[in-house]
């Protein structure tokens, strides 16, 4: 299993300076900055909220600040691209990762749940609209969703409907688009992210600097049975951050995959076979 491309980051918001968390991904051993973002979610989604969390960080010296932001962060195309946190409610993320990191099994009674409410929510015209108009999820289960929505018969309405299960099991496309459908309303929250990637996107750091010599701290039981380190000094150990694992690809845009010179159509037609 791969790394991965995410990272749970810690800014100081005074005086913008970041820390970088290590997590144990799903099915290793191993501590590391990189990983899916749903061994992230594993973690993160045990606290009720951003300052519970940053509490706990701060307590068992993980961070030694209180007045922070947590995010994710990814590079793309050289750049920090930067994904929300998820917490408690959002828990139910935990029981789709079984198999892998990245995929979800079409067959799961929760996940069907959960996309028959996101289909029954787009189904008001304003809130389709607007996330046609944001990129906020892969362009191509947006026109599956038009698919399904304009079906004329009972079998081409389950027909598209299958489709879409099979792109929403991608890990990243379903948390996105809850993500999206669940602070569709909240205009503070938005204006309030606005300003935060306005500030992260000032963060200078060298995301190919070396790590060594990790304080190790378990989270009590009763939270998670994963660890997360915090860095001290430099070590002599490699980490690549422009890898691309191909689950993750689905998550990304046509025109944002032909940055990286992969054809998404191909890829696609690549995919179906294999099913």
């Amino acid at each position: 299993m791969n790394s991965g491309i995410y990272r749970l980051v810690a800014r100081n918001k005074d005086t913008n300076e970041i820390t970088q968390i290590r997590i144990q991904p799903l099915n290793s051993n191993e501590q590391r900055f990189n990983v899916n973002i749903s061994s992230i979610d594993n973690l993160t989604t045990y606290f009720t909220n951003e300052q519970q969390l940053i509490k706990r960080l701060y307590d068992n010296k993980y961070i030694n600040f209180l007045n922070a932001d947590l995010y994710i962060e990814y590079k793309f195309n050289g750049k920090p691209n930067f994904v929300e946190v998820i917490y408690k409610n959002n828990s139910f993320f935990r029981n789709f990762i079984k198999e892998s990191e990245s995929k979800i099994s079409e067959t799961d009674p929760l996940f069907k749940n959960i996309c028959n409410r996101i289909l029954k929510e787009l189904i008001n015209e304003d809130k389709y609209y607007h996330l046609k108009r944001n990129n906020i999820v892969n362009k191509k289960i947006i026109e599956k969703i038009d698919e399904y929505l304009d079906s004329k018969t009972g079998e081409s309405k389950s027909f598209n409907y299958k489709i879409i299960l099979r792109y929403l099991s991608n890990y990243r496309v379903l948390r996105d688009l809850n993500n999206y459908l669940e602070h569709y309303n909240d205009y503070d929250y938005i204006d309030e992210l606005e300003e935060k990637n306005i500030e992260r996107k000032k963060c200078k750091y060298d995301f190919s600097k070396k790590k060594t010599k990790l304080k190790l701290y378990q989270i009590p039981a009763n939270i998670t049975n994963k660890t997360i380190e915090t860095d001290e000094e430099e070590k002599d150990e490699p980490y690549i951050f422009d890898y691309m694992d191909l689950d993750d690809v689905l998550s990304l845009s046509k025109d944002e995959l032909a940055k990286y010179k992969i054809d998404k159509d191909v890829y696609d037609e690549y995919i179906n076979k294999k099913r």
